[in-house]
């Protein structure tokens, strides 16, 4: 048997970890990618065909069709369409849903779209958060996903309450949200770390800082390996997950930073109004704060950040160590030979 993983940029971890499970089960599972997009999740030593180069045959001859992205979704329609009349195995996985605009009138329309290409093209999809079902067609044949760890890789230490720096870990795309961790930290003196990229966020967070009155004791390390993961939490006090709540996506999705926060007892920082929210409350790993209001913004850190938090992650552990096993047991459900 045989597989293929489509994209609409390079692999990021969690799409590697799908590759690796794939071709586990499968015996191969061959990757294209937009080369465009996603360059800093480039990975060295793994073989990542221009999505390009891709042609019918080599969709029609795989025993399952895995595809993760809405722009691959849209460029290669006609593929799809044509595999699911001949009733080829295929897999959606929705990491994120495209309703970034902040106008209700264009999400809702964008939402109907995106709804009736899935039920067109698809019997199986994949969500990384439950809040994404009431976006899926009815009665479609879903399994959550969720953005896990790759491995149990947990600290049994206390934090020292000295311990003040707090981090963004990730992709740097909300300005607005890293400004105000910027701002704040300026007023209160207090050290933030940014890891990832891409270089010209960093350039902007760079000046806008420099712009402040008194500068806020920042430092940016850009572009990190998912083997450091470990050693970045194990020196920060706090994780900042902060969004734009004014996109829907943001109020729905899930980061991976929520599962990262209880597996290295870390408090997450996260945006009021979302579903991350509601799970950050019934988990006691972290707080909420205003992500458009700097004032309340101000407010809220302040009271987030001199309270105390516990974890459990027992339950999180058993997920990581088994997601393999139960990602790869539904796909064998879902396979029509």
């Amino acid at each position: 048997m045989n597989s293929i993983l489509l994209c609409d940029h390079y692999l990021d971890p969690r799409l590697v970890r799908r590759k690796k499970w794939l071709d586990g089960f499968f015996g191969s599972c061959d990757v294209y990618v937009d080369k465009t997009r996603g360059e800093h999740f480039k990975n060295d030593g793994m073989m990542e065909k221009d999505i390009n180069e891709i042609k019918i045959k080599h969709i029609l001859k795989s025993d399952l069709i895995y595809i993760s992205g809405v722009r691959v979704l849209i460029s290669h329609f006609t593929y799809f369409l044509i595999a699911r009349l001949l009733n080829k195995n295929m897999v959606y996985e929705i990491p994120d849903l495209p309703l970034r605009s902040k106008s209700k009138v264009k999400n809702y329309i964008i939402s109907f779209i995106f709804k009736f290409l899935v039920f067109l093209l698809f019997k199986r999809v994949v969500i990384t958060s439950s809040a994404f079902v009431h976006k899926l067609p009815k009665k479609i044949d879903f399994y959550e996903c969720e953005n896990l760890p790759s491995e149990v890789d947990s600290y049994n230490k206390v934090k020292s309450k000295k311990l003040k720096t707090i981090a963004f870990v990730g992709v740097l795309r909300y300005l607005k949200q890293m400004e105000f961790l910027i701002k704040y930290a300026s007023m209160r003196q207090v050290c933030v770390d940014f890891y990832g990229g891409p270089d010209d966020a960093i350039e902007e967070l760079k000046k806008y800082n420099d712009g402040l009155n008194i500068h806020a004791p920042i430092r940016f390390f850009g572009k990190f390996k998912s083997s450091d993961i470990k050693f970045i939490y194990d020196d920060i006090a706090f994780v900042y997950s902060v969004y734009d709540v004014e996109q829907e996506n943001v109020r729905l999705a899930l980061p991976n930073k929520l599962y990262e926060s209880i597996l290295f007892k870390t408090p997450i920082i996260v945006s009021k109004k979302t579903h991350l929210s509601n799970m950050v409350e019934k988990e006691k790993c972290g707080f909420s704060v205003d992500s458009q209001n700097f004032n309340d913004f101000c407010i809220d850190m302040d009271i987030g950040l001199a309270d105390t938090y516990q974890f459990d992650s027992g339950v999180l552990e058993d997920k990581i160590l088994n997601q393999e096993i139960r990602f790869i047991d539904w796909i064998k459900k879902s396979l029509l030979f």
